[in-house]
């Protein structure tokens, strides 16, 4: 495995939501960053398995993060530009419109991700960012499909390997 198919993956909350999807065809990690490869993937994966796709969210101390919720909403939102047709429950669809708020969309394809890169900073996790002097990261965090790369979870379940879509 070469430098650049690496995968470091930091998390505390994350590894107790990988483990509870142990029963899931397959698991992929997205963010803001892979998140259109994510929603082609996952649809894709969905279509195979004849299933269908479930975000979790991995939250802070049991609790929603509110920058899960953002994540969330981004992969919806770039299925929903990608898979027009496909229907979203309530919890999806407050998902997206919350992160079309957060990077001030008014219509879709309106994004800013400057917008949203404040939006970050004003969440809990965003400000434990700013208070650490990273301030810098969020412009990096926020840039949208940065990546095609998706961690999946092996089917053994003990390791993450990278997907390049």
């Amino acid at each position: 495995m070469s430098p650049a198919d690496q995968i470091v993956f930091t998390t505390t909350n994350g590894t107790a939501a990988l483990a509870a999807c142990h029963e899931a065809a397959v698991v992929m990690i997205g963010c803001l960053v892979n998140r259109s490869a994510v929603a082609v993937a996952a649809r894709a994966a969905a279509v195979e398995h004849q299933t269908a796709v479930h975000l979790v969210c991995a939250g802070v101390e049991r609790q929603l993060a509110e920058e899960d919720l953002l994540g969330a909403g981004a992969i919806l939102d770039a299925a929903a530009d990608r898979f027009p047709h496909d229907a979203f429950d309530d919890a999806a669809v407050a998902a997206l419109t919350r992160f079309r708020d957060a990077r001030g969309e008014q219509q879709p394809g309106t994004a800013s991700n400057e917008a949203l890169a404040a939006s970050l900073a004003d969440t809990p996790g965003g400000r434990r960012i700013v208070a650490l002097g990273m301030h810098a990261d969020l412009p990096i965090v926020a840039a949208l499909d940065s990546l095609s790369t998706i961690p999946i979870l092996t089917p053994q379940k003990d390791r993450l390997l990278p997907l390049s879509s």
